[in-house]
Protein backbone atom coordinates (compact mmCIF):
# COMPACT_ATOMS: atom_id res chain seq x y z
CA UNK A 1 0.00 0.00 0.00
CA UNK A 2 1.33 3.36 -1.04
CA UNK A 3 0.80 5.84 2.24
CA UNK A 4 0.88 9.65 0.30
CA UNK A 5 2.73 12.27 1.84
CA UNK A 6 2.51 16.00 1.46
CA UNK A 7 6.26 17.02 1.92
CA UNK A 8 6.04 21.58 1.72
CA UNK A 9 9.17 23.98 1.80
CA UNK A 10 8.61 27.44 2.62
CA UNK A 11 10.40 30.43 2.69
CA UNK A 12 14.04 30.20 1.17
CA UNK A 13 16.21 32.43 2.36
CA UNK A 14 18.82 32.58 -0.09
CA UNK A 15 18.89 32.40 -3.63
CA UNK A 16 22.42 30.78 -4.52
CA UNK A 17 22.86 29.42 -7.96
CA UNK A 18 23.49 25.35 -6.40
CA UNK A 19 20.91 23.14 -5.46
CA UNK A 20 20.92 20.26 -2.86
CA UNK A 21 18.84 16.45 -2.19
CA UNK A 22 16.92 16.28 0.64
CA UNK A 23 15.94 12.36 1.60
CA UNK A 24 15.27 10.42 4.44
CA UNK A 25 12.51 8.24 5.81
CA UNK A 26 9.01 8.95 7.66
CA UNK A 27 8.52 6.74 10.54
CA UNK A 28 4.62 6.76 11.34
CA UNK A 29 3.22 5.43 14.61
CA UNK A 30 0.19 4.57 15.16
CA UNK A 31 -2.13 1.90 14.35
CA UNK A 32 -0.05 0.37 12.11
CA UNK A 33 3.83 1.47 11.90
CA UNK A 34 5.21 2.25 9.27
CA UNK A 35 8.47 3.83 7.21
CA UNK A 36 8.21 5.88 4.34
CA UNK A 37 11.72 7.08 1.99
CA UNK A 38 11.58 10.29 0.16
CA UNK A 39 13.71 11.84 -2.00
CA UNK A 40 13.67 15.71 -3.25
CA UNK A 41 16.17 16.81 -6.01
CA UNK A 42 17.41 20.24 -7.32
CA UNK A 43 16.47 22.38 -4.08
CA UNK A 44 17.95 25.64 -4.27
CA UNK A 45 20.81 25.66 -1.79
CA UNK A 46 19.57 27.44 1.58
CA UNK A 47 17.44 27.90 4.71
CA UNK A 48 13.70 26.45 4.87
CA UNK A 49 10.98 26.00 6.93
CA UNK A 50 10.07 22.87 5.85
CA UNK A 51 5.95 20.81 7.17
CA UNK A 52 4.78 18.02 6.49
CA UNK A 53 0.98 16.78 6.17
CA UNK A 54 -0.57 13.54 6.51
CA UNK A 55 -4.00 12.25 7.02
CA UNK A 56 -4.72 11.36 10.39
CA UNK A 57 -1.50 12.19 11.62
CA UNK A 58 -1.70 16.33 11.00
CA UNK A 59 0.91 18.95 10.82
CA UNK A 60 4.60 18.55 11.49
CA UNK A 61 7.25 21.54 11.28
CA UNK A 62 10.58 21.39 10.56
CA UNK A 63 12.09 24.98 11.36
CA UNK A 64 15.33 26.53 9.72
CA UNK A 65 16.49 23.02 7.43
CA UNK A 66 19.79 23.69 5.73
CA UNK A 67 19.98 22.32 2.55
CA UNK A 68 23.91 22.36 1.07
CA UNK A 69 24.92 21.68 -2.40
CA UNK A 70 25.13 18.33 -2.61
CA UNK A 71 23.35 15.37 -0.65
CA UNK A 72 21.70 16.50 2.69
CA UNK A 73 19.34 13.57 4.87
CA UNK A 74 16.38 14.53 7.53
CA UNK A 75 17.11 11.64 10.22
CA UNK A 76 15.07 10.55 13.11
CA UNK A 77 11.72 11.79 11.48
CA UNK A 78 8.75 10.70 13.69
CA UNK A 79 4.84 11.52 12.99
CA UNK A 80 1.93 10.17 15.50
CA UNK A 81 -1.01 9.22 14.27
CA UNK A 82 -3.81 11.95 16.32
CA UNK A 83 -6.30 10.20 18.44
CA UNK A 84 -10.15 11.04 18.51
CA UNK A 85 -12.80 10.92 15.52
CA UNK A 86 -12.23 11.57 11.82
Amino acid sequence: MITPILILFLLSCTTQPQTGTLSGVIHLSGETDASVYFEIKDIPTGVYNVVTIKDLFGFKYIYNLQIDNGSNSLENFFAEKKKGKY
